[in-house]
């Protein structure tokens, strides 16, 4: 049976509550541009150096974000007046924030002129000053611009003449958005297992870390048409957004036999799913190929490294998050641990290793190294104080 999937393009990671306002907006100066820049990945944040009205900076490129933002620190006189607008995270937390306009941002050998922003307060939220970043390259400054990310050469090239980038009219699908002014893109994805297919389009958020997360809302519609296996529920959260730490409630964790993008196959996905997270495409999936989005002609190409690519991931039986500065328990996945260990309890040490005095920037950007072992044992400080040591698996 095959399930076409409702787009949830109203959750957008940022939305705008006024009408007349225009993201989108905005010059591009050459015409005929293609520009190659190298790029640095930090614990799956891809980050580029650009100059900010002549001024050297270096942002996140997060396609998950409809429109760019800055930090309050690097704006000038020279920028236009202020007004706000009602904006949302991937964290589903809500507040008003000032929007401005740059006079320019050069990417390359580009300039994008008279670009609308968000101002933000960096040092509101550490976590950012910790990947010595001055803001966020969002949708709206690539609407009407094709670039292409190649994780081989860690570059991204950005152009407004698509037929430069030796595009597969075979591996690619149509890019869709929510709005013409929320360029936010989403993807055509098959979700399989056997017979079994729900479809639908699904946020490519290049500011996440992850392959695929799984929004509650669409847990239902997969269970439903037997897509999703192995249901493990938790209570917690290890989602960060641009207002801090989401807040704590249900998550599940699924396995999907077969994930289809374009044509090209990824095996054994496994995906965790939050209630205030919508369903996204990360940055792992440069792992598996070369992407090309064409916003341009609204159109996404996957051209994989294999075919068919067999992921069978085995995740640990614990998700940690940070926390006022701590690693602590996001959520617990293995319900015989649960009279031992607690969301929210400190992690104080990892096969030994002391994570006590580290900082919060060590953790942000240098993560957790899971990948490479299929046990540790976890030093974990309860709310009394009491530490002790828990031997755990991947499964």
């Amino acid at each position: 049976m095959k399930y076409i999937l409702a787009c949830l393009l109203a959750l957008a990671q940022l939305s705008f509550a006024q009408n007349d306002f225009n993201p989108s907006a905005g010059i591009v100066t050459p015409k005929d541009y293609s520009t190659v820049v190298p790029y640095e990945n930090i614990n799956g944040k891809i980050i580029i150096n650009v100059e900010v009205n002549g001024k050297p900076c270096r942002f996140i490129f997060d396609t998950g974000m409809a429109i760019t933002a800055i930090d309050k620190k690097i704006l000038d006189a020279t920028n236009h007046s202020t007004f706000s607008v009602l904006v949302r995270d991937q964290s589903d937390k809500t507040d008003s924030m000032l929007v401005n306009k740059l006079n320019q941002i050069r990417i390359g050998n580009v300039d994008f002129n008279e670009v609308p922003v968000l101002i933000m307060d960096f040092d509101e939220n550490p976590v950012f000053n910790c990947f010595n970043v001055d803001g966020f390259l969002g949708s709206n400054l690539l609407a009407y611009t094709a670039f292409q990310i190649s994780s081989t050469e860690k570059t991204i090239t950005l152009t407004d003449n698509p037929s430069t980038l030796q595009l597969n009219k075979e591996q690619s699908s149509e890019l869709i958005f929510p709005t013409e002014k929320e360029r936010v893109p989403f993807i055509k994805v098959n979700f399989i297992n056997d017979k079994d297919t729900v479809s639908g389009p699904i946020l490519f958020d290049v500011g996440a870390n992850h392959l695929f997360r799984l929004s509650l809302e669409h847990l239902s519609v997969f269970q439903e048409n037997n897509v999703v296996q192995h249901i493990v529920r938790s209570k917690g959260s290890t989602s960060v957004g641009i207002f801090g730490n989401a807040d704590e409630g249900d998550m599940f964790r699924v396995s999907i036999p077969q994930l289809e993008i374009n044509g090209s196959v990824l095996n054994g996905i496994q995906a965790e799913v939050e209630s205030n997270s919508q369903s996204s495409i990360g940055t792992r999936l440069f792992d598996y190929g070369i992407v090309t989005f064409d916003y341009i002609n609204s159109m996404f190409y996957f051209k994989p490294f294999n075919a068919v690519s067999e992921i069978n991931e085995k995740l640990f039986p614990i998700s940690p998050t940070v926390n006022d500065g701590k690693l602590v328990v996001g959520a617990i996945w293995d319900t015989s641990l649960e009279n031992q260990i607690s969301v929210g309890d400190q992690i104080v040490s990892i096969d030994d290793i002391d994570y006590t005095n580290i900082t919060m920037c060590d953790l942000v950007l240098k993560g957790v190294e899971f990948k490479d072992k299929e046990r540790m044992t976890f030093g974990i400080k309860n709310a009394t104080g009491e530490v002790r040591k828990i031997t755990l698996e991947r499964k």
